[in-house]
């Protein structure tokens, strides 16, 4: 499938220097009750990013449905601390608690995490195509606010076209 092999020279060439972090709140590591204390409102979205913004991060997209939350950044590992900081401020959850239910994925795994996402293959029901709306809106939100740079730019959208086309060729839409 010319798919699959596109995401994996993506993968290959793309991310030898990438600077992305995901955060994952998911359904396969935490309850509904969890993952709702972990979801954000739109302001504190904007919230969110303004704190971005403020600790020097370069880009970041905040993904929330109902099955996750999200938060790909562009960055190092020092954002963690300002990532554990906002939740616990925000949300009032301990850097403890917040830890026993976030999985973190950095540089190709980051990355390979958002393919697989978009794709739907992280999905609680398996290829399930509303992700590939959700992901594109949480990617134009950012966009908008201006809190994308160009390593979220290619990464976003090249995951949305891979995630299309093997929903396209697969019939899924």
């Amino acid at each position: 499938m010319q798919a699959v092999f596109f995401l994996s020279v993506t993968l290959k060439k793309r991310t030898e220097f990438i600077r992305m972090i995901c955060i994952s709140i998911n359904h396969k590591n935490s309850i509904t009750e969890m993952r709702e204390r972990f979801a954000l409102s739109d302001e504190e979205k904007e919230q969110f990013f303004r704190m971005a913004g403020v600790q020097g991060i370069d880009g970041c997209v905040l993904l929330m449905t109902c099955n996750r939350c999200e938060i790909y950044i562009s960055g190092s590992r020092e954002v963690y601390h300002a990532v554990e900081g906002f939740f616990q401020k925000q949300k009032g959850i301990a850097r403890e608690e917040f830890w026993k239910y976030a999985m973190r994925y950095e540089k190709k795994a980051a990355v390979k995490h958002l393919y697989q996402v978009v794709c739907g293959l992280e999905s609680a029901v398996l290829g399930e195509v509303e992700i590939i709306r959700q992901v594109k809106r949480a990617y134009e939100s950012a966009k908008t606010c201006q809190m994308t740079d160009g390593d979220l730019n290619v990464i976003f959208q090249s995951a949305l076209q891979l995630a299309k086309e093997i929903a396209d060729q697969s019939m899924m839409t």
